[in-house]
């Protein structure tokens, strides 16, 4: 049976494809992560978790990822709390927390604010 491409995005931990897909009754899909090496694994997209850092094609936040750190959760925890979350993708938010330390801070401070 031949595969063919479908995509995805992942939202609120699912994953959803972008255009309606017919399956045959019983059948299953299965969700393979295709990127290519080159592109960045923490992206700004205007209109997605305002505009802040997240993981590259989902809504998981550098700053919330911060968040759970700050609250004593370790890579194990934060992972099992967001099904789906790769150790790469989680090693390259703390990379870019390194990077950008203002910036996380003022999200982290923003969103606790509630602004």
């Amino acid at each position: 049976m031949g595969a063919s491409a479908i995509d995805v995005v992942y939202e609120n931990g699912v994953f959803r494809p972008i255009q309606p897909v017919s399956l045959p009754e019983r059948s299953r899909a299965r969700v393979y992560a295709a990127g290519a090496a080159d592109e960045p694994v923490i992206s700004k997209t205007p209109g997605v978790c305002g505009g802040r850092a997240c993981i590259a094609g989902t809504r998981i936040s550098v700053w919330g990822l911060v968040a759970y750190r700050r609250l004593g959760l370790d890579d194990a925890a934060i992972q099992k709390a967001i099904p789906g979350l790769t150790q790469e993708q989680l090693g390259a938010a703390f990379r870019y927390v390194d990077e950008h330390p203002d910036e996380i801070d003022r999200d982290v401070a923003e969103n606790e604010d509630g602004e």
